[in-house]
Order: structure tokens, then C-alpha cells, then sequence
């Protein structure tokens, strides 16, 4: 079954307060958020991203305000990351900026003032001073990496691993692997039909497209 696939932006829904007064406490591990676009596979991820690129992570910081002024409730992250070096571009892709930043998961904050990270099923939080083979792309004219497709990197492998549940199945296919041989993996991943052939047009134009499609 697809993932829901939804108009949303990524992770911006992260910096919206529910409506009322925010929870003591944040759940442990909420179901996979809706994305612009579908992240599961690897046919998903050279159909609808543009890069595959070794990056690093440089700095993070507060973004946008507390969502509860009682003192508790979501804070916002921005991560700016490095790439490395590039492992895998989609034919005609733009190349991604040699450094970039995007929203990424926060943390919670107590009444207390602590911080506490937010971490989701099925995905992998950016550490400062990590890094990571991951999935890179652009979602209105922002560069982000996905949240499913981050695999950390020790000692050349891509050992990957989410912080809690299950991971995804492009995200399960690299895990273990040395990053050359990930990346071979990833190359020799054909696009859908309908999205090479529509190679200039946006992603969630050339998913819209790869549905419509059948998804051949």
C-alpha cells in the first residue's frame, strides 16, 4: 500500500500548535507524517529526489516560537548540512547547494525549560556533527534531505537505522552496506515510467504523473 501522500509540506507541520493548551507530555512515537511526495521506496527515491550524497551536519538552531506559552509545548529546529560528495544524480537534476538548511525535528520542551528531542516512527533526527548518505531533494525550491532516507555513516558503511520503529523500505535496502556499493544500489534503481518521462517537471508533478500511470 502507498503512504499517504498529501500536499502538506514536509516538516513544517511540526512548527503549527494543535488548537487549546499543548500535553505535559509528548507521545513516543507518533505514526509517519504526510509528505509532498512519496519517500518508501527506492524507485520513489530516484523517481522524485535528485541527488544521493554523502552530507554532514554543521549547526542547528531554534526555529519559530514555542507553541504553548505556558511554557510547554513544540520548538521548532533548523539544520543546516554539508554535502560531502555526491554519489548518484538523477538525469537532468539541478545539483543540490553545497550547503543548505532546512526544518527537521525539534524537541519538546518542558515547563521546566528542558529540551527533550522529538523523535518519529519511521525516521531518522540529523545529530550535529554526523554524517549521513542520504536522499536529497527539493520541495518548493527548498533542498531537504528525507526523513526516511538517512542512513548514518560509520566506517564507510551506511549502517543506517531510525530512531524508533520500523524503517522504511528503501531505508531497510542500504542498511549494512558499504556507501559505494548503497550507492550502485540506488543507480541501478529504475525510475517510474512516467516520471523519467517528465524529468523536468517538478516532483510532485511527476508522482501525480507515476500514479496516473499505474506506477509502471
Amino acid at each position: 500500500m502507498r503512504p499517504r501522500l498529501a500536499a502538506l509540506a514536509l516538516l513544517l507541520a511540526l512548527a503549527a500548535a494543535p488548537a487549546g493548551r499543548a500535553q505535559e507530555e509528548p507521545p513516543t512515537c507518533g505514526p509517519m507524517g504526510d509528505y509532498a511526495f512519496s519517500q518508501e521506496t527506492l524507485r520513489d527515491w530516484v523517481s522524485f529526489f535528485d541527488e544521493l550524497s554523502t552530507i554532514k551536519v554543521v549547526r542547528e538552531r531554534r526555529a519559530g516560537p514555542l507553541t504553548d506559552p505556558d511554557g510547554a509545548g513544540v520548538v521548532g529546529r533548523r539544520v543546516t548540512v554539508k554535502v560531502k560528495r555526491t554519489r548518484w544524480r538523477r538525469p537532468g537534476a539541478p545539483e543540490a547547494p553545497r550547503r543548505f538548511s532546512f526544518i527537521d525535528w525539534g524537541w519538546w520542551q518542558h515547563k521546566d525549560g528542558s529540551l527533550e528531542p522529538l523523535r518519529q516512527c519511521g525516521e531518522t533526527r540529523l545529530a550535529v556533527g554526523a554524517k549521513y548518505l542520504a536522499i536529497v531533494g527539493r520541495h518548493r525550491k527548498r533542498w531537504f534531505a528525507a526523513t526516511t532516507g538517512r542512513l548514518i555513516v560509520r566506517d564507510r558503511i551506511a549502517a543506517g537505522g531510525v530512531d524508533v520503529g520500523r524503517p522504511s523500505e528503501a531505508h531497510a535496502a542500504l542498511m549494512g552496506v558499504p556507501v559505494p556499493d548503497a550507492a550502485a544500489v540506488v543507480a541501478a534503481t529504475p525510475q517510474y515510467r512516467a516520471a523519467a518521462a517528465h524529468a523536468d517537471w517538478g516532483p510532485v508533478a511527476r508522482m501525480r504523473a507515476a500514479a496516473a500511470d499505474g506506477w509502471q
